[in-house]
């Protein structure tokens, strides 16, 4: 059942008020607040196997990461509305499969990256955000950049008023 519901969640997008009418249809009451304290007992249960996933994320030799604002409704101690935000780091640390690991943060300080890298080695792909500078610095990283965001400046030069500039 955890399964179901935590799959159904974040794998067919369907939000925990839904899968309480889907249920409710069948005659079983189950409550969102329900189905929300059981994927917190998952998360809970499962820090050993987070620190193993990042670990062997950190295994591989090259990481993407980037951050994302995200609103969570109702935190403790904060006003709706907060900005928090998502961190995502990508590598492919066996033979070119995928890894992904999401990370939950209140900011989007350099500290997270910072504590986040510790141990890993290689190359670190980025968007130019700053917070990334010292975690590459401080560990001997290979910061590269990312060809999107590199194209953006490109795009926004040749974009301007004046048609006769060299972009």
């Amino acid at each position: 059942m955890l399964s179901y519901v935590i799959t159904s969640k974040f794998c067919d997008a369907i939000p925990f008020y839904r899968q309480s009418k889907m249920f409710s249809r069948i005659d079983v009451d189950i409550s969102r607040a329900t189905m929300c304290n059981w994927l917190i007992g998952v998360y809970e249960s499962m820090d050993l196997f987070f620190q193993v996933l990042k670990e062997t994320l950190k295994s591989g030799e090259f990481i993407r990461m980037d951050e994302t604002p995200v609103q969570v409704l109702h935190e403790d101690n904060r006003p709706p509305g907060s900005k928090s935000y998502m961190w995502v780091a990508i590598g492919y640390p066996s033979r070119g499969k995928t890894l992904v690991l999401y990370e939950y943060h209140l900011s989007r300080s350099g500290q997270v990256p910072m504590e986040f890298l510790d141990g890993f080695k290689g190359y670190l792909q980025t968007d130019g955000y700053a917070a990334y500078n010292s975690p590459a610095a401080k560990y001997g990283l290979v910061h590269v950049g990312c060809f999107a965001h590199a194209r953006r400046e490109f795009h926004k030069a040749y974009d301007t008023k004046n048609k006769n500039s060299r972009a």
